[in-house]
């Protein structure tokens, strides 16, 4: 009987931001240069540095990989990645995926999530959370969650203690996503940050976004507005992703067909994604569900790991 070598499996690892300090209060939770260049080097003694075209092949099911291989990917398109780790990519000469929201660079406004990674990160736990509670509407402040609502919280953020696993959660899947945008957008107000500003020292430009595409790497959807699927209705969510390929195919010169589901986790992702996906011309999807990537898998169901959970797969 003839022995069929089996396919090499994917590993998927992303990155968030990757910078020397994150600031004063947990709220960013950066990697740096130095340590995303040392990720590299551990993955590449169990992992082989597949390229872009093995390894679309492998996740499009046209071939498999011939070995166990990596792939490294960035989510949010921040300045982070083209002034950080572009350089490092070009020393393992390995190339990635970067998932790009365009609200930012097209009004001004950052997703809220950003806001509240900012805000988190340079203002004490007791004073964001009466900046919160002082600037939500009424019926959104002091907000509990429901014991259902608390195990998916746990669950989503899975990194956190439970304190900002619960605010994390309302602020991402309970609280409608506009109103949350606008209660970030006023504290920054409050705070006298001119939010354009932050803008531009947070998330790449065009030139830096189309440099990267030049680069070799893959620009990828990561939705217009940064908000989970599941918290928008379907003329939303239609509307945010077209408005995400519209954008960066004018960066880009190509209709991107690539995206990762912000946030990721089950409760982000639609039940008709592979439905979702079609409609909108999209081949591949990324989540943020742990493991390995077998050969067959769903191309709009992959798996990705965070550099937290690296060590995990070199034993």
């Amino acid at each position: 009987m003839t022995q069929h070598k089996p396919s090499g499996r994917l590993l998927i690892v992303t990155y968030h931001y990757v910078r020397e300090q994150g600031g004063v209060y947990p709220g960013i939770h950066p990697v740096s240069a130095r340590e995303l260049s040392i990720h590299i080097n551990k993955l590449k003694q169990k992992y082989y540095p597949a390229s872009i075209e093995q390894i679309s092949d492998f996740i499009l099911g046209k071939a498999p990989l011939e070995q166990d291989s990596f792939l490294i990917t960035f989510d949010d398109g921040l300045q982070d990645h083209y002034k950080n780790t572009r350089h490092v990519l070009n020393e393992h000469n390995i190339s990635s995926v970067f998932f790009v929201p365009t609200l930012a660079y097209a009004t001004g406004v950052a997703p809220a999530v950003h806001k509240i990674h900012w805000l988190r990160a340079n203002t004490s736990p007791d004073e964001f959370t009466t900046l919160l509670n002082e600037t939500l509407p009424g019926q959104w402040s002091n907000l509990r969650l429901t014991k259902n609502d608390q195990i998916k919280a746990s669950k989503m953020h899975i990194n956190d203690n439970f304190k900002t696993q619960v605010l994390k959660f309302s602020l991402n899947f309970i609280i409608p996503h506009d109103i949350v945008n606008k209660t970030m957008s006023q504290i920054f107000i409050k705070k006298n940050i001119n939010e354009k500003v932050f803008c531009r020292n947070t998330f790449m430009d065009a030139k830096q976004i189309y440099a990267l595409e030049e680069d070799g790497h893959i620009i990828a959807m990561h939705g217009h507005t940064h908000t989970a699927f599941t918290s928008l209705n379907s003329k939303e969510l239609d509307s945010d992703i077209e408005e995400n390929a519209t954008i960066l195919q004018s960066i880009i010169n190509r209709r991107p067909t690539w995206i990762s589901y912000p946030y990721g986790r089950s409760d982000a992702i639609p039940d008709h994604a592979e439905e979702l996906c079609k409609k909108h011309e999209i081949d591949v999807a990324f989540s943020m569900i742990g493991g390995l990537n077998q050969f067959g898998d769903s191309s709009v169901m992959l798996k990705r790991i965070t550099p937290n959970e690296i060590n995990k797969y070199l034993v």
